[in-house]
């Protein structure tokens, strides 16, 4: 008994050794643990708020995709610094009065984009292209400093007057008034509306397409929105004189809301 008394004591001293070993060794894993938990939490969230940091304000707009890639590059880049994009629309009378499609382009982009980061400036001449540049009229879109211009050069008023030749001359001088004011700028062609019957008119749009396209211009045909031009249907939007009435205006619009504001 004397024994076996000491062999039992020795055996729990052991036992209560073992156990005490095996609960520090747990505590301590679970100590060592949690700090790595916070640790990893403190880098998770400081790499949170450098990609914050880093992104671009409105980085995820995508009213703009349809833009040309620069003109979606200096958009964002403009909300990034706090400063204001500009673009300019320029054309004929066929772009309407107050209620005209450009003025429609011009109240629903800066409602969408907000008047801080985007501005819009109409200009509107009933002149030939030869008028516009000879009168100096370029110059006031070039003195506005704009990051795009919405171009309509006079396609129409110069049917008849003005040769394709010289037409296109006069972009070409428009866009290097344009350019050294600012040489990031981005231009887009479009052309007049379609008239009723034209045979000759039609072929002046066509080449201006492919002047666009050699000059590397972005062209915006908004003819494919409107009825045959060859077909009765054209006339219910376009008025006595040819110019687009309301439901011209509204067609019009549309194509270019669609294009600018894109859903």
């Amino acid at each position: 008994m004397k024994v076996i008394l000491p062999m039992i004591a020795a055996i729990i001293c052991i036992i209560i050794l073992i156990t005490g070993n095996l609960h520090w060794k747990d505590k301590t894993k679970v100590t060592s643990f949690s700090k790595d938990v916070e640790a990893s939490t403190d880098v998770s969230s400081s790499k949170v708020e450098k990609k914050k940091a880093d992104t671009p304000i409105k980085d995820d707009v995508s009213y703009i995709k349809n833009w040309p890639k620069k003109a979606q590059k200096a958009f964002k880049h403009a909300m990034k610094e706090g400063k204001t994009y500009k673009l300019a629309i320029v054309g004929s009378q066929v772009m309407g009065a107050e209620d005209g499609w450009a003025n429609q382009l011009k109240n629903a982009m800066e409602e969408t984009y907000g008047k801080e980061h985007l501005q819009v400036v109409v200009f509107s001449s009933d002149k030939t292209s030869n008028d516009f540049i000879n009168n100096g009229l370029y110059e006031e879109v070039a003195n506005e400093k704009p990051d795009m211009v919405l171009f309509e050069p006079f396609t129409l008023n110069d049917n008849g007057s003005v040769s394709e030749e010289n037409n296109h001359e006069n972009i070409l001088t428009m866009i290097s008034a344009i350019k050294k004011k600012n040489d990031q700028v981005d231009i887009l062609i479009q052309p007049s509306n379609p008239i009723y019957g034209a045979k000759i008119y039609p072929q002046q749009v066509d080449n201006l397409k492919v002047f666009a396209k050699e000059n590397d211009l972005t062209y915006l045909n908004h003819w494919t929105v409107w009825p045959d031009s060859q077909s009765d249907a054209i006339k219910k939007f376009l008025d006595e004189d040819g110019n687009p009435n309301e439901k011209g205006q509204q067609i019009w619009f549309e194509y270019l809301k669609e294009y600018f504001i894109a859903e």
